[in-house]
């Protein structure tokens, strides 16, 4: 009962979601079918497809699971997202500034401008 519990929820959800998304498409004038055939189909259609969908997902769910965490720890954080753009900007502004330094100095400086200014984005509203 259990594991049917743990695999029918996530499904159920995952129609919901779909079910949803086709009505919104709807109403703003697309065909649904080929709007999910397009998004499945670009995906898994050409060699790079899956390759591309990961590389522009893979921000958004560590983004998720930054909220899971703290989360699990009895906090909400409503500010992953921003924390997400905030830490990449400044990470970027870092690593074109600093382009000239050594890789293997310039990484660890990336790594910890990332974290720093995510962390000062997410303490502000507690100020």
């Amino acid at each position: 009962m259990k594991l049917l519990r743990e695999v029918l929820y996530p499904l159920i959800a995952v129609v919901a979601a779909f079910i949803i998304g086709g009505i919104v498409v709807l109403l703003i004038g697309d065909s649904p079918i080929q709007t999910y055939r397009l998004l499945i189909g670009s995906a898994f259609s050409w060699p790079d497809g899956i390759g591309y969908t990961l590389f522009n997902a893979t921000p958004l769910i560590f983004t998720g699971l930054a909220v899971a965490v703290a989360f699990r720890c009895g906090l909400l954080n409503i500010g992953a997202e921003g924390q997400l753009y905030i830490a990449a900007f400044a990470t970027a502004w870092v690593g074109i500034k600093f382009a000239g330094l050594s890789a293997w100095l310039l990484l660890p400086m990336c790594c910890l401008t990332a974290v720093l200014a995510g962390a000062i984005w997410a303490a502000y509203p507690d100020c």
